[in-house]
């Protein structure tokens, strides 16, 4: 199913043992309810 149109995005960086992971929240524009979550690709060696 495609995202609606006006979905905001935020980008979480979490940080564990050194290793940066990025999640990428999706909202929806009514609700304000996460309607997905993904993955972006991950960078080694965080400081």
């Amino acid at each position: 199913m495609p995202l609606p149109e006006g979905t905001r995005y935020r980008v979480k960086t979490i940080i564990k043992d050194g290793i940066k992971k990025k999640i990428r929240l999706a909202f929806h524009p009514k609700t304000n309810k996460v309607i997905e979550a993904k993955k972006l690709k991950e960078k080694q060696n965080a400081r």
